[in-house]
């Protein structure tokens, strides 16, 4: 593999060579880079010719297109009237050097890979029952698809099990393993997406003579759980070059080890870019690689349940699928299934061959996620009422309990306020710019989970705060909790306190990224379509967004949508006119009240949209 690391130490430099040559300078601002698409497509299309090997046969081709790629970027975006130091940052620099080491992790490499796969072939040779147990979310039923459609091509028998949110909670428990050890007879249990602090779980399951292989892409633990074989790039001594795999990704990972079909393993890529850009992993390195092969598989829509996903989802067949389609379309409609505890139901849509199966699901799914936006709606209402009359302006961490959030839910909907709490704390963060917590009370127990602006890590200030918790656990921007309700007043002061503490008056503030200033005229529709070429969009990788000043607005906006809750209008700079959306400012209509106002906007490609986000609109 050293050669292909010198490989990319000799595309850095001939892309520097271009810099140089085009008479550009490092640009200090983190500016969209031609470098940066050049090299992740140039490493992409490789890397679909063969899953599993390493880029180093093919050196002269790589250098070849990047060279020749770049060279066609720079002469394109400079005839718009863009120089080299505005397109050619540092960004692509860190982007190339991200890649490093990325497309050759081969399964091997990841601890506990080689034993998992000894195990699963003795169970295989012995004809033991094996069960793939996954987490209820998007990330945990995509690698619960994934690995099912794995052993089914190889003509193995396989069962699964998905934890309902509401009676069983995330990951393993001992009633799950209890429920899998009798009803299921399982000898070999797998797990997707959980596991990884299991200790108590996976010891119990070995009384029972079930052995455990975890394969988990959270932070473990100081104590490890006892299973027969731990995957997980992120544990002590890994050498694997790619921390950051999604749930999904790990098991197309294992997938890959126990598959030797290639045609077969690019077919399950689309459940990857679904658990992985949904997720909100982070779209770099071996994510970004494995998301952008899976958007062309997804874009194909040969598996049943995504073209019937997409047929609820009104996604029509001409546009693209990209990363803005699965995080406001798909997404959501695979999550709302699991937060109305019907998650086993997505994993039935993604492994049936049968197109009327998948259409019948497809709508079943679609329901639950009208109810889940009905129920969201209802109890992101009744929060607005208890923060404006029980918490101050000067409040930082924002905390919020009910024991009524469902009160005037439709019958269907009823108890399962739980399951989208996340989502309002979510809107409410993103309202208020302050990190957010929203408990669903239930008896001398309260249930939830956070949402975290930049600055702050919510897994740490939990921690901080765990004498008060019974359990809790997640990421740097969102988090889930169990508390005794008692403790609720004490949580929401040290809560608050751990916010001030961490949070100065200018991470309060939003931020808008710029990635640089132009006028309507220089930046054609050819040109944004171009950035399309940095799909998909998301954690790591955002969307681009360019600013223009003193747009005016001719006339004035219009409501659109089902709902009226986004903006329509038309702005000119004085030499064009464009068509601008504005998603989620639907109730901003009466900002525009004067005709033809004056404007500072930015703005993204055509396809991109940030949902209820007030911060996009302008900028100072």
């Amino acid at each position: 593999m050293k050669a292909y690391h010198e490989l990319l130490d000799e595309i850095q430099r001939d892309v520097e060579r271009l810099r140089e040559e085009s008479g550009g300078v490092p640009c200090p601002s983190n500016c969209f880079s031609c470098c940066r698409n050049t090299a992740t497509m140039a490493i992409s299309e490789v890397e679909a010719r063969d899953l599993k090997v390493g880029l180093e046969a093919l050196p002269v081709e790589i250098r070849s297109h990047i060279r020749r790629k770049a060279e066609q970027s720079i002469k394109k975006l400079k005839a718009h009237g863009y120089d080299a130091e505005n397109i050619m940052p540092d960004a692509g620099m860190e982007a190339i050097g991200v890649l490093k080491g990325t497309p050759e992790g081969e399964c091997p490499m990841l601890i506990g890979m080689d034993k998992a796969v000894e195990r699963i072939h003795k169970a295989i040779s012995r004809g033991e029952k094996i069960c793939v147990y996954g987490d209820y979310d998007v990330d945990g039923t995509t690698a619960t698809a994934l690995l099912l459609n794995t052993f089914r091509q190889m003509d193995v028998p396989i069962d699964y099990y998905i934890p309902n949110r509401f009676g069983e909670g995330y990951g393993l428990s001992e009633k799950t393993v209890k429920k899998i050890h009798q009803k299921n007879e399982a000898k070999l249990l797998i797990t997707v997406d959980c596991g990884i602090t299991a200790v108590k779980e996976v010891a119990l399951a070995n009384q029972l003579g079930i052995d455990v292989i975890v394969t988990d892409h959270h932070q473990p633990e100081e104590e490890q759980p006892p299973a027969y074989a731990l995957i997980s790039p992120k544990i002590p001594g890994n050498e694997y070059p790619y921390t950051e795999l999604a749930g999904v990704g790990l098991a197309f990972k294992l997938a890959q080890a126990l598959a030797d079909d290639t045609a077969f393993l690019e077919s399950q890529l689309d459940l990857v870019a679904l658990g992985t850009v949904a997720d909100i992993a982070p779209l770099t390195g071996e994510n970004r690689i494995l998301s952008r092969l899976g958007l062309a598989e997804l874009d194909k829509r040969e598996r049943p349940g995504v073209h019937a996903l997409c047929e609820v989802a009104e996604h029509k067949i001409d546009t693209p699928l990209d990363g803005n389609a699965i995080s406001f379309k798909l997404g959501p409609r695979i999550n709302a299934a699991g937060r109305m505890g019907t998650a086993h139901k997505v994993v039935e849509l993604f492994t049936t061959d049968s197109e009327d199966e998948a259409t019948r699901i497809a709508s079943e799914v679609n329901e639950a996620n009208k109810r889940r936006r009905k129920l969201g709606k209802q109890i992101q209402d009744e929060a607005l009422e208890i923060i404006k009359k029980e918490i101050d302006d000067d409040t930082v961490g924002i905390v919020v309990a009910s024991d009524k959030w469902d009160e005037k839910a439709e019958d269907a909907a009823k108890g399962k306020e739980k399951g989208v709490v996340g989502i309002v704390a979510a809107r409410l963060k993103e309202t208020f710019y302050k990190p957010t917590v929203v408990l669903a009370i239930d008896g001398d127990e309260a249930t939830g989970s956070g949402r975290c602006i930049e600055g702050m890590n919510l897994a740490d200030s939990f921690v901080a705060c765990t004498e008060l918790l019974v359990k809790h656990g997640g990421h740097q921007a969102a988090a889930g909790l169990t508390l005794k309700t008692k403790n609720i007043p004490k949580f929401r002061k040290a809560f608050n306190e751990y916010a001030s503490e961490h949070l100065t008056e200018e991470a309060l503030q939003p931020k808008l990224y710029l990635e640089f200033e132009t006028r309507l005229s220089l930046l054609t529709l050819e040109t944004l379509k171009e950035l399309e070429q940095f799909e998909p969009f998301g954690k790591n990788n955002p969307v681009p967004y360019f600013g223009t000043r003193r747009v005016k607005v001719n006339g004035v906006p219009t409501q659109m949508g089902k709902e009226k809750n986004h903006l329509r209008m038309f702005v000119s700079d004085g030499t064009v006119k464009r068509c601008a959306i504005d998603w989620g400012s639907g109730d901003k209509l009466i900002t525009f009240r004067r005709p033809n106002m004056s404007l500072n906007i930015a703005f993204c490609t055509p396809n991109q949209r940030v949902a209820r986000d007030p911060f996009r609109t302008t900028y100072p």
